[in-house]
């Protein structure tokens, strides 16, 4: 059988690095790299935000019902002066919430949060998936006294293998010490 595509892939990191570091496949890496586009994050390209920023609120309107059209000065002011970490997908899901919540036919930030805007701390947001993980660890070793094989050991109770686990404690850079394995008493 015999067709004929186009694949397009998507990814946030930096493959040829990835091969590098034998974290991704080098012969998947020659086949899929023919034609790469590199698109630069939205914290890149602030010119931008203000055409997302008013064709996002006109189709949202438009599926939901509702006559938002406007974007208020000072909203699109924030909108610009922020990072955006998570991107065009970020932007989208903050002002389609603010045309559902919208009264009027203005986007407003204050609408969405009326007592602070989700602008005021971005680095405090949400731990890393990294800083969860470290978190988790650290607090399951703490609980088992330090025990991480057999029944009963942190990599028991996280369903993992220990070599995983030993795995990803180095990577953390987490040594097992008597400050991160605290007794508890009894």
């Amino acid at each position: 059988m015999r067709s004929d595509f186009r694949l397009i892939i998507a990814t946030n990191r930096n493959l040829a690095e990835e091969v590098i570091k034998n974290r991704f496949r080098q012969d998947l890496f020659y086949r899929i790299n023919v034609f790469p586009i590199e698109v630069p994050p939205l914290r890149s390209r602030k010119e931008n935000i203000p055409l997302l920023a008013y064709h996002f609120p006109k189709m949202h309107s438009e599926r939901l019902k509702k006559p938002v059209d406007k974007i208020a000065k000072s909203t699109m002011e924030q909108l610009i002066s922020y990072s955006w970490p998570g991107n065009i997908r970020k932007l989208e899901n903050l002002i389609e919430r603010g045309v559902i919540l919208s009264n009027d036919s203005f986007f407003r930030m204050s609408e969405l949060h009326p007592n602070k805007s989700i602008f005021n701390d971005p680095e405090k947001a949400l731990p890393s998936h990294e800083e969860c993980e470290r978190s988790l660890i650290l607090q399951t070793l703490e609980l088992t006294r330090g025990k991480i094989n057999g029944k009963g050991g942190a990599a028991d109770l996280l369903q993992i293998n220990r070599t995983t686990f030993y795995y990803r404690m180095k990577k953390l850079g987490i040594k097992k010490t008597a400050s991160n394995v605290r007794l508890f008493s009894d």
